[in-house]
This record gives structure tokens, C-alpha cells and sequence, in this order.
């Protein structure tokens, strides 16, 4: 039984070496500010393209902890929620997604899902 224990202790210690040395995410805080301007373009951008009237009190959340490398294609995949207030009405909308940088510099927005009240694809094409 001792044997076996050692062998459970060796692999959850090897298995914590994997995982650290795949970590992914942002942890300086100058490149979390970097993201955060892009995110913040990214939100402009697609409240230009999705709402029918201009909005108030925008913002971006970037999920620092889910920014990854694409290992295949070597783009930055970086997920966030943009949001804006309409000025018409009032209304909180928001549009969550991943905003995709490619090696080449260009970009694309993937939309996962949205608060409503949006002209169907309107994120489509509006990031490049």
C-alpha cells in the first residue's frame, strides 16, 4: 500500500509540474492594460455596428485568466464582454465573444452570445 501511495504522490506532483507549465492567461499588469484598450476599441467598434443609435458608459472585460495562444495557428485568442448603455432607451446591452489576433496583425470577433435587441450578425465583419 505504501508503494502505491508513493506512486499517487509522484503522479499529482508531476501533474501539477503539467499544468504550470501550460498556464495560460495574463498576469502583468502593463499587458492587462494593453488588452484592456484593445477590448475597449473592440466594444466602440461593435456598438458602431450593432446598435442603431449611439450608447453611453461603454466598457470591456477581458478575462485575463482565458487569454491564450492558438498553437496550431499561433493567434492570440482573447475573451471578453463589451457592453454599453443605449442612449435612446436606456437599456444595459453587452455582446460576449473572443476576440481573435492573428500573427499577421489582423483581427476577428467570434460572438458567443448577446443581451438581445441586436440586428441578427451584426458583429459579423465589424472587427478586422
Amino acid at each position: 500500500m505504501l508503494k502505491r501511495t508513493n506512486q499517487t504522490i509522484v503522479f499529482l506532483i508531476f501533474t501539477s509540474l503539467l499544468v504550470m507549465s501550460c498556464a495560460r492567461g495574463i498576469t502583468s499588469q502593463k499587458k492587462q492594460k494593453d488588452y484592456d484598450n484593445i477590448g475597449l476599441t473592440v466594444a466602440n467598434k461593435l456598438m458602431r455596428c450593432c446598435s442603431s443609435m449611439s450608447g453611453d458608459n461603454v466598457y470591456a472585460k477581458v478575462d485575463y485568466t482565458n487569454v491564450r495562444k492558438n498553437k496550431t495557428t499561433g493567434a492570440r485568442v482573447v475573451p471578453m464582454t463589451v457592453g454599453w448603455t443605449g442612449t435612446a432607451t436606456g437599456k444595459h446591452y453587452w455582446i460576449q465573444g473572443e476576440l481573435i489576433i492573428n500573427p499577421d496583425g489582423s483581427k476577428e470577433w467570434l460572438k458567443i452570445r448577446d443581451s438581445g435587441g441586436f440586428t441578427p450578425h451584426c458583429s459579423e465583419g465589424c472587427i478586422r
